[in-house]
């Protein structure tokens, strides 16, 4: 019984941590990709002001 638990529970694990690495890694585009946006917003913004 145990020698069946154990792998499971540790197979979870893995899989959690690795859901959580693919969540932090998409996390992380976004937040570039919209620092880069608003970087390119306001560049935009400030080359019309000139």
């Amino acid at each position: 019984m145990i020698s069946i638990a154990l792998p499971t529970a540790y197979s979870g694990i893995v899989n959690a941590l690795d859901y959580i690495d693919r969540m932090h890694s998409a996390i992380y585009l976004i937040r570039g990709y919209l620092i880069l946006h608003i970087f390119n917003i306001s560049y935009n913004g400030f080359n019309r002001g000139k």
